[in-house]
């Protein structure tokens, strides 16, 4: 098989892929960055309403400690 570049009358312009890599790689870094902020939006938000529900007297809610977010009785 014939590789683009050896075919005759076909000229393949590298400069153009690399930018384009380069392009890519910029919008994911932008994602990346947007989910971050997202993600650590949702964990404040979590730990403000965690705060706020432990504080309330008579709400019977209570906060589970860190890492420990399903009861007991779901382990089986």
């Amino acid at each position: 098989m014939i590789d683009k570049q050896e075919r005759p009358g076909h000229k393949v312009k590298r400069s153009g892929g690399y930018h384009l890599v380069y392009v890519v790689q910029r919008l994911m870094q932008l994602r990346a960055e947007v989910q971050g902020k997202y993600w650590k939006k949702i964990i404040e938000e979590q730990q403000r309403l965690g705060g706020v529900l432990s504080e309330m007297p008579g709400s019977g809610a209570s906060v589970p400690a860190s890492g420990d977010n399903c009861p007991e009785s779901d382990i089986n």
